[in-house]
């Protein structure tokens, strides 16, 4: 079996799920004058990605932060506008700034 190195990249995910909205939007546009707006809104939601605001993190994904010139490593939790939120290997809850 052969390995693909791009396959199973999140930026290959990522640009994979672009191309398919991009096509939904074309076939709004050129279904009924009344999906416009649906399009619009969509085409709006391609942007947002591209400019990476999509795909907010998932709850356990892996992140990291440095601290007095160390890097310490947690389980994402939560974000609000201001931080994120990790849990570190001990239970500590950390508050990374955004």
């Amino acid at each position: 079996m052969a390995f693909k190195m791009g396959g199973w990249s999140a930026f290959t995910k990522k640009n994979k799920k672009i191309n398919e909205l991009e096509k939904v939007e074309d076939q709004l546009r050129g279904a009924v004058k009344a999906h416009g707006k649906q399009a619009d809104i969509v085409e709006d939601h391609i942007d947002d990605l591209k400019d990476n605001k999509g795909f907010p993190k998932k709850k356990g994904a892996k992140g990291s932060w440095m601290y007095g010139g160390k890097e310490y490593f947690g389980t994402f939790i939560r974000e609000d506008e201001n931080a994120e939120y990790y849990r570190t290997h001990n239970n500590k809850v950390k508050r990374k700034p955004k």
